[in-house]
């Protein structure tokens, strides 16, 4: 895993919120969750639509039409 995608919380090492939503978002958990972890970081401004888009591609073929329907749940 690439050094930018991780980072130290409270003397941890864990994922970036970017990681971590691209990531679930390629795999089996269920869209709603996605949704609300999605637009609960946009929210927030953990991440941005841009940095969404410009790295989807690298999680397989799943994470692109999955994150476009979470964004398209929270009105986005």
């Amino acid at each position: 895993m690439p050094d930018a995608d991780v980072r130290r919380h409270e003397g941890f090492r864990v994922t970036t919120p970017l990681r971590s939503i691209l990531g679930v978002a390629a795999g089996d958990l269920d869209l709603d969750q996605v949704a609300t972890a999605l637009n609960e970081a946009l929210e927030r401004g953990l991440i941005t639509r841009r940095m969404l888009l410009a790295r989807v591609d690298a999680f397989g073929d799943r994470a692109a039409p999955r994150i476009e329907r979470a964004l398209a749940r929270g009105g986005r």
